[in-house]
């Protein structure tokens, strides 16, 4: 069960001084309503900026599924 997903991920401007492009700017949702959403952007091919969120989305998932894992032990 994943809780966060990828919303979107679209062509973006490059920041003040970030160089050559291209960017891509990435917004990630939680399943959970009242969530705040991760919002950023990366350069790279948009294949690259795909991998590095999809590692991103892997990590988050795991940190928060261990965390309500522990959350529930506690619990009972």
């Amino acid at each position: 069960m994943e809780l966060y997903f990828v919303k979107s991920l679209s062509p973006a401007k490059p920041p003040e001084g970030g160089g050559d492009g291209p960017w891509w700017k990435y917004r990630i949702e939680c399943g959970i309503q009242g969530t705040a959403p991760v919002v950023g952007i990366r350069s790279g091919t948009r294949e690259e900026v795909e991998g590095q969120v999809r590692k991103m989305l892997a990590s988050i998932n795991k940190r928060t599924m261990g965390y309500q894992s522990t959350q529930l032990r506690v619990a009972h």
